[in-house]
């Protein structure tokens, strides 16, 4: 954790029981059991469309707000970038309409226009895309690259925006004067993202092209949204 945006995330250090092997084993057990729990009442909740004849024409979309970091790389909970707090499961059911064993590995963000587009409904206008073409086997360069926004930066202390496109992510900050080190990981071959490329490390300057090439996705987003933050952003990159 010496070379991570994250080093004082979560109190990690300052509560010894997230260094007790025996309760984080009791967190994980526990954590376990709930996605049990859930399993078992999602198969009741498909007997009953079933029995009630509504299988054959209801969207099923099992997903969730976030996931859990449930002690890597030392922390719990949610509210950071890392893979395990941000990629939520994603699971669609539409028959006739989806077909069954289908992935999508592109980078995702929202459903809005997805459920309005399968459920031809309209709705209010947004920046969001539907999946659908990709679910149907579609090539679409919509859905090359993610970036997420958490506006913590009041006490300064972690990254702002998260970029994602293929197997590359950046983190970084909005405020030029941030102390918040940049981070970027290679996902192919660091899943666990334990070896920031950048920040402090050493051999920084080899990874210059990549993470240069990733900045420009966050300047393009934030102009397009007219975000207030664009400037600081901008500064910090330049």
């Amino acid at each position: 954790m010496t070379n991570s945006p994250y080093t004082h995330t979560n109190d990690k250090i300052f509560k010894p029981e997230y260094a007790d092997s025996l309760k984080i084993k009791y967190t994980t057990s526990n954590y376990f059991g709930s996605v049990t729990e859930i399993d078992d009442w999602m198969g009741k909740l498909f007997e009953a469309l079933k029995e009630n004849g509504l299988k054959e024409n209801t969207l099923v979309i099992f997903t969730s707000d976030h996931e859990e970091m449930l002690g890597a790389n030392g922390m719990r909970e949610k509210n950071v970038y890392y893979e395990e707090s941000n990629r939520i499961p994603l699971n669609m059911k539409f028959p006739k309409q989806i077909k069954t064993g289908v992935k999508v590995n592109n980078p995702l963000s929202n459903l809005y226009a997805t459920i309005l587009d399968y459920l031809d409904v309209e709705g209010d206008a947004s920046d969001s895309n539907s999946l659908r073409p990709l679910n149907d086997g579609e090539k679409t360069d919509k859905f090359n690259i993610v970036v997420t926004e958490w506006n913590n930066n009041l006490k300064d202390n972690e990254p702002d925006y998260m970029i994602v496109k293929a197997e590359w992510k950046l983190f970084i900050s909005y405020s030029p004067t941030s102390k918040v080190i940049n981070a970027s990981y290679d996902l192919k071959n660091d899943p666990k993202e334990v070896n920031n490329l950048i920040g402090k490390n050493p051999n920084k300057t080899k990874h210059l092209e990549k993470e240069n090439k990733l900045k420009e996705n966050p300047l393009a987003w934030l102009l397009d949204k007219k975000s207030i933050h664009y400037k600081g952003v901008k500064e910090r990159i330049l």
